[in-house]
C-alpha cells in the first residue's frame, strides 16, 4: 500500500509505503512521476521491519518519514538532507531525543528545514526547532491530538476530539497557531451542526478558503478567519458515499479528494462544490499530490496494491494513465 505522497517545488515525489501489514520501504521519482528508484525498502519477513504511514518532502534535500517498527508498533521517523543518499533514523524510546516510547508516528509535516511537527494521533503532538535532530511534546490545554495540518511557517492547526470513558468521541475541535506553534488556541468552529467528525484531510488556503473530507463521504468547505468570530462549515455539493482520505490544491486552485474505489473529485469553486473524475481503477486512494515542471503540472493519486495514477489537473475528463503498480 502507498499511505502517502509528497512533491518539493522542483518536481521530485516521494512516496511511503506501508501498512498494518505490508512490507514499509521509501519511493522517489525526479522525472514526472515516470520513473522511479526503491529506496529502504523493507523485508516483510523482518520482525523489526519498518512501515511508513507518512513522508514529507520539503525541497530535493530534506525529507521525513515517519511510522513504526517491528511487531510492537514502535515509532520511527526517518530525515535525510541530501536527497535521500544518506538517512537518520531515530527511533521512539531515545530519551534524549525527547520521543515518547511505544507511539507510533502517523503524521509528519514541516514548514521550513528546521521548524515541524510529529504527531502519534490520538497521543502527543511533538515539535522541532532543529531539523528533527531533537523533538519536544507539546502542550495544549484541553487538546488530544489526531491529526495536524501545517499551513505555512506561522500557522497550523490540530484535530481534537473529546472523548468518553469507553474512548468514543463526543465532540471534535480545532486548535490553531499562528506564532509558529508557541501558543495555541481552540477556535470557534461549527461543523454544519455535527458535534463530532473524523477528519481524515483538511486543506486551508492562504485567503483563508477551507476544506476538510472523512469518512462517509464527509466533505465541508468554510472560510476561517482570525479572532473570536465563530466558523460555520457547510457541505459542499457533489460529495459521494465512501470514505473521503486526502485533499489538497492543484497549482491553478482548484480543490482535488481522493478517496476510497479510485473516487477523485475537483472543485473550481473554492470547495463549495466537486464533480467527479473517472480514474479507472477502484482501489482505495490515499493521497495526492501536483508536480510543477518546464512542460506543465501532473497530478499523482495513489493507494492500495501500489496504485500510482499520473493525469493532467487541466484536463480532467481525459483518460487517467496508470503510472505504474507496485507490489
Amino acid at each position: 500500500m502507498i499511505a502517502d505522497a509528497s512533491a518539493t517545488p522542483g518536481g521530485h515525489l516521494w512516496l511511503a509505503l506501508g501498512g498494518p501489514s505490508a512490507p514499509g520501504g521509501l519511493l522517489v521519482s525526479r522525472d514526472g512521476a515516470t520513473m522511479y528508484r526503491e529506496l529502504t525498502r523493507q523485508d516483510p519477513r523482518d520482525p523489526d521491519a519498518h512501515r511508513f504511514y507518512a513522508v514529507f518532502a520539503l525541497d530535493e534535500s530534506h525529507v521525513w518519514a515517519c511510522g513504526a517498527a517491528g511487531e510492537d508498533d514502535v515509532g520511527v521517523v526517518w530525515r535525510t538532507s541530501d536527497g535521500g543518499a544518506f538517512w537518520e533514523v531515530l527511533m521512539a524510546g531515545d530519551r534524549a531525543r525527547g520521543l515518547a516510547a511505544g507511539a507510533t508516528y502517523t503524521q509528519v509535516a514541516f514548514s521550513d528545514a528546521l521548524h515541524g511537527y510529529l504527531l502519534s494521533a490520538g497521543e502527543a503532538l511533538l515539535a522541532t526547532r532543529d531539523g528533527g535532530r531533537s523533538w519536544e511534546a507539546l502542550t495544549i490545554p484541553g487538546a488530544t491530538p489526531w491529526s495536524v495540518f501545517v499551513q505555512d511557517r506561522r500557522r497550523a492547526w490540530v484535530v481534537s476530539h473529546d472523548v468518553d470513558a469507553r474512548g468514543i468521541a463526543q465532540r471534535t475541535h480545532l486548535y490553531a497557531t499562528r506564532d509558529g506553534g508557541r501558543t495555541w488556541r481552540r477556535e470557534p468552529h461549527d461543523f454544519a451542526g455535527l458535534p463530532t467528525l473524523d477528519v481524515a484531510g483538511l486543506h486551508v488556503a492562504d485567503d483563508g478558503t477551507a476544506v476538510l473530507c472523512g469518512p462517509d463521504g464527509m466533505l465541508l468547505h468554510a472560510r476561517v478567519s482570525e479572532g473570536d468570530r465563530a466558523v460555520r462549515w457547510r457541505f459542499a455539493r457533489g460529495a459521494v458515499a465512501g470514505d473521503l482520505n486526502a485533499v489538497t490544491r492543484s497549482p491553478d486552485g482548484a480543490v482535488w479528494v481522493a478517496g476510497e474505489r479510485g473516487v477523485l473529485l475537483v472543485s473550481r469553486d473554492g470547495g463549495a462544490s466537486f464533480e467527479e473524475v473517472p480514474t479507472g481503477t477502484r482501489r482505495d486512494l490515499h493521497a495526492l499530490a501536483f508536480l510543477r515542471d518546464a512542460a506543465g503540472t501532473t497530478g499523482v493519486a495513489v493507494g492500495d496494491r501500489g496504485t500510482m495514477l499520473r493525469f493532467d489537473p487541466r484536463a480532467p475528463d481525459a483518460p487517467q494513465r496508470s503510472a505504474m503498480t507496485w507490489p
